[in-house]
């Protein structure tokens, strides 16, 4: 299943970030290079050194240079804006993503994965996430597994005591099983079954067993 695919080109406040930076280093070298042509130029045509004739010809390249110069700079400013729009998306994207993976395994979602497309950027990391969460899944899903045992013996035990014996074991016997409260609210924070499925039997207090995980949720961006 896929969730909440994204269709923004501008998807995350780092990418603004990110564009807002790379356009002004690209504005700054374009004065610098316009500066670099024009200003020596400009400085003939105010010197009182140089004849008219110099002049003349100085104001010929000047103009000649406005003609061409200002559009192949226009030209290079936007395609440096596409290519920094391109290479943040590839950036803020898979971030965009890793956050909110991060947060459903917060609310306890363990079955969710980063996902991230072929040229993105990061692939390393989202690995490294999917692998963080499956290792938490299989943990807590042993855990829970471990613990459905223990409760169906607890239960089978406390149903094998009989007669005075109840009278003796009784307060152990609670303090147990408010204990297994407070680990199975615990437990209940985590999904680790798709679908819904659950190691115990709530309804019964038995153990059963649990059907193979399909595969797991992808929250991604496009």
């Amino acid at each position: 299943m896929w969730l909440g695919r994204r269709r923004r080109l501008l998807v995350d406040d780092l990418q603004y970030r990110l564009l807002a930076v790379n356009l002004l280093y690209v504005v700054t070298v374009l004065l610098i290079f316009a500066a670099a042509l024009f200003l020596p130029l400009m400085l003939e045509l105010a010197s009182e050194a140089i004849s008219l004739a110099e002049k003349q010809e100085a104001a010929s390249q000047f103009l000649s240079l406005h003609t061409r110069v200002w559009p192949a700079l226009l030209a290079v400013f936007l395609l440096l804006a596409v290519h920094s729009l391109v290479v943040s998306h590839r950036v803020a994207g898979p971030l965009y993503g890793f956050r909110r993976v991060l947060g459903a395994v917060a609310e306890g979602k363990l079955t969710v994965r980063a996902s991230i497309r072929k040229n993105d950027y990061l692939a390393k990391e989202a690995d490294s996430i999917n692998a963080m969460i499956a290792a938490l899944q299989e943990k807590i899903a042993r855990i829970q597994d471990d613990f459905g045992q223990v409760r169906a013996g607890f239960d089978g035990l406390k149903r094998a005591v009989a007669g005075d014996a109840v009278g003796v074991v009784q307060e152990p016997f609670h303090r147990l099983q408010a204990q297994m409260k407070q680990v199975q609210v615990g437990l209940d924070h985590f999904n680790t079954m798709v679908d819904g499925a659950r190691v115990q039997d709530r309804a019964e207090g038995k153990v059963v067993s649990a059907p193979a995980p399909k595969t797991p949720t992808s929250l991604t961006r496009s």
